[in-house]
């Protein structure tokens, strides 16, 4: 067990990490379509911090750029399957070293067609973002646990647009590198 956390979390450090996540949609009146819709997240993630650490007191943190190539299973009806990545920005806290918790926005393009809600278009978009913490388990080791808001979308190219708009909970483990 890591009792002191990494020594050289500064820019150029790399993560590398897999994550799986499950999601419930939350509906609202605009949605002829009041089911709810499931998701089952798998993630990739590769990251590059890109700043050293720097901020005042307990907002000092670091700034990581990731890629998450995403496969999400919607259980619907009809259920689909859709493929693509998101870009996300992560203000990653010193914290106590050990543990750092984390805020993080992004989007992205998924490909395949999510069904009714988006007017079934083929591509959509990713909008998505949520608090987190990373807890060290090695120096190089860690578990990442987070909530996102999780938006999918056809950007208004059909008709009708009411999207999926979904909380999600995210497990994982990374490997960072420097």
């Amino acid at each position: 067990m890591c009792t002191e956390g990494p020594t050289n979390m500064g820019a150029g450090t790399t993560e590398l990490g897999i994550a799986g996540g499950y999601s419930v949609s939350f509906n609202d009146d605009r949605s002829p379509d009041l089911r709810t819709v499931y998701g089952t997240h798998g993630l990739l993630r590769i990251g590059q911090l890109v700043t050293d650490e720097h901020g005042l007191g307990i907002f000092r943190g670091n700034l990581e750029l990731t890629l998450e190539p995403t496969y999400i299973h919607l259980h619907s009806q009809p259920s689909a399957d859709v493929y693509g990545a998101a870009l996300l920005g992560r203000w990653l806290l010193v914290g106590t070293g050990v543990v750092r918790p984390y805020l993080e926005v992004g989007g992205g393009v998924i490909g395949g067609r999510v069904g009714p809600r988006t007017g079934d278009c083929d591509p959509n978009f990713l909008l998505e973002g949520g608090p987190g913490l990373v807890f060290f388990v090695t120096e190089h080791t860690a578990i990442d646990m987070g909530a996102r808001f999780h938006h999918i979308s056809n950007g208004n190219r059909c008709v009708p647009n009411f999207g999926v708009n979904s909380v999600m909970g995210v497990v994982g483990v990374s490997y960072f590198f420097h």
